[in-house]
């Protein structure tokens, strides 16, 4: 019955969107998240929205910007690598035909880099409200699974204004949660003020960052990296980690100066009078879920100060947060303060930069990283140490064991080549342990994680990507692996007419705990087709297969733009998605997903299939 329906919705989709009406001509968010043109593999989907909209609202001016800059770009790294080397030739242009003529790179690439770049000083009026819905049901009942809208408005004058509201499945209020952000124009060439919600990112993100996933990037070299310090307003749906207040950003000559202010309520379990945990899932559907909403008020109050030097950054950052009940993973205190000294110095192809925070009752952090890049080489040492109980609540630096305290110590190398073919090759390995085995009289756990890629980016379109890793674990009392893990992705992209392209996916995962083997594999083909100038329609099915919840694959799927698309798929099934957008009247543009999805486990004969629908509208003002 659910296929049936999938098909049914299937036609009323291709009759919508082969209507043929008057569309803008302009490159939007929605086109940019393309993935053979955006870097996507370490960042979650709602950071990558936020990114591509901060960059649209304040793309680089291509004279005045440095390569760095242009390195922090969600772009992929054959498009970044291609603007560094022509910006590493002090190459001026005027027009972008010149810019498109010198790089070499087709008219599709040239609309992509021209929404993050400009050639000259611009600011235009530009809003839009999104809205998304998402159902999902089963044989025996449908609900809403997610409903969001979003709306912002960036003013000529420089004032921006942002707001969300957001409702997830089965939780009793339609507006559960909702959140405005805001920033003021530049006053007197040095003063900007950001008020509302926001994010901050810090170095390498030992305290704060405006990511929050914990994932690492197939670029090796970009892994040990810092990010730029930023200041950004927020507008996502993770209810919990965010500032809400305002911040003052200043600068004059190399010297910036960010103090920054927040009061915000966050959903914790209280026991007795005592914070036992925070919920940072967002979700209000049960009883205890619904008393855990906004239970504990924070107060954030903080000053960054950095000197931006031609070869050299080095600036500090001091925090103190104040709670209105104690914490129990702070020794039962009621505050938190913190400082962290920033630095990194680079000069012709040698990079070293690091990071040290340290917080309040005694446990400290510190990152510290070198590169050297030779022509096409590029090759990155970096080490780490957090101490065991270092426990950072806006802080998501590169590490491998997730959630906190973070507990954790390694050592990292990496490395990337450019071959002048257009072949790109990237690999590292990681050494890594716990300082301190989280349960008494238990062996303190160690691993190492290696990687190998290779991609290359065709001209016409055509795209291959490969990826292997492999990662073993052991105890510190025995040099034998307790646990071994392979996993192989590949994706090819391939054009066979202008508008129309077959994208195939491999995912397999091979899994060794003691004598026992678990495996898993997903094999996906879709197609993409442009049925008119600015109409998108993409059609595809998945099978999969995997003997345990260890060796569950991981399979990017076609969806709905800015979606977490990313499935996990166990047991053994198959699925079909379809997936339509349409910009029309010059200000809608809309988008439609359904999939279907019928999977059991191994050991059993029932059959569970699930249907979902998801439906986007961005009005563009």
């Amino acid at each position: 019955m659910q296929l049936q329906y999938l098909i049914k919705f299937a036609i009323v989709l291709l009759l919508f969107f082969g209507v043929n009406l008057s569309i803008k001509a302009q490159t939007i968010a929605t086109d940019i998240i393309s993935d053979s043109y955006v870097s996507v593999d370490e960042t979650s989907s709602e950071e990558l929205w936020n990114l591509i909209e901060y960059y649209l609202e304040n793309p680089l001016v291509w004279n005045s910007c440095t390569e760095y800059e242009i390195e922090e770009l969600p772009l992929n790294n054959s498009l970044k690598e291609m603007l560094i080397d022509s910006k590493n030739r002090n190459k001026i242009y005027n027009n972008w035909k010149s810019f498109q003529k010198d790089l070499g790179i087709s008219k599709r690439e040239m609309e992509i880099i021209s929404a993050f770049i400009i050639l000259e000083e611009r600011k235009v009026e530009t809003g839009s409200i999104l809205s998304y819905i998402s159902i999902k049901g089963n044989q025996s009942e449908k609900d809403l699974s997610k409903s969001l809208v979003r709306s912002r408005w960036d003013y000529p004058s420089g004032w921006f204004v942002g707001a969300i509201t957001e409702a997830d499945q089965g939780e009793p209020h339609a507006c559960d949660y909702y959140n405005l952000t805001f920033r003021s124009p530049v006053i007197r060439t040095d003063l900007e003020l950001i008020g509302g919600a926001f994010r901050l990112h810090w170095g390498h993100g030992l305290l704060f960052t405006t990511n929050l996933m914990n994932s690492r990037s197939s670029d090796a070299i970009r892994n040990i990296m810092p990010k730029n310090e930023r200041i950004q307003n927020y507008l996502g749906s993770d209810e919990n980690r965010y500032f809400f207040g305002s911040a003052i950003k200043f600068q004059t000559g190399k010297w910036k100066l960010f103090p920054f202010y927040s009061n915000h309520n966050l959903d914790a379990t209280i026991t007795d009078g005592i914070v036992s945990a925070l919920k940072t899932d967002g979700a209000h559907r049960s009883e205890s879920q619904v008393a855990a909403k906004d239970a504990l008020a924070e107060q954030v109050i903080g000053i960054g100060s950095l000197f931006d030097l031609e070869h050299i950054k080095i600036g500090g950052l001091f925090f103190n947060s104040d709670y209105s009940y104690p914490l129990k993973f702070l020794e039962f205190g009621k505050s938190l303060s913190g400082v962290s000294l920033f630095h990194k110095f680079d000069y012709e192809g040698l990079t070293f930069t690091g990071e040290f925070a340290y917080l309040n009752p005694g446990d400290w952090a510190v990152i510290q990283s070198g590169v050297i890049k030779m022509g096409a080489v590029s090759i990155g040492v970096s080490s780490r140490y957090f101490s065991p109980e270092f426990h950072p609540l806006m802080g998501y630096p590169m590490k491998k064991y997730s959630g906190y305290p973070s507990n954790e110590k390694g050592f990292y190398m990496g490395m990337n080549v450019r071959f002048k073919s257009g072949w790109r090759f990237s690999s590292y390995t990681d050494f890594y342990s716990r300082i301190r085995s989280k349960v008494v009289g238990v062996p303190i756990p160690k691993g190492n994680d290696v990687f190998v890629g290779v991609s290359r980016n065709f001209r016409g379109g055509h795209n291959v990507d490969v990826k292997l890793k492999r990662c073993i674990k052991w105890q510190e009392s025995s040099s034998d692996p307790i646990e071994k893990k392979y996993q192989l992705k590949g994706k090819l992209k391939y054009y066979l007419l202008n508008d129309f392209f077959i994208t195939t996916r491999l995912s397999y995962i091979l899994v060794k705990k003691d004598e026992y083997f678990n495996k898993g594999m997903a094999f996906s083909v879709s197609t993409n087709i442009k049925i008119n100038s600015m109409s998108v329609f993409t059609m595809g099915t998945t099978q999969f297969y995997s003997d345990g919840f260890d060796s569950r694959v991981y399979l990017f799927e076609p969806g709905i733009p800015f979606t977490f698309n990313m499935m996990p798929l166990y047991g053994t099934g198959y699925r079909f998605f379809i997936v339509a957008r349409k910009r029309f009247n010059e200000i809608f543009e809309g988008s439609m997903a359904g999939k279907f999805q019928s999977r059991r486990n191994i050991d059993e004969n029932n059959w569970i299939k699930t249907t979902s629908v998801e439906v986007q509208m961005l009005v563009d003002l």
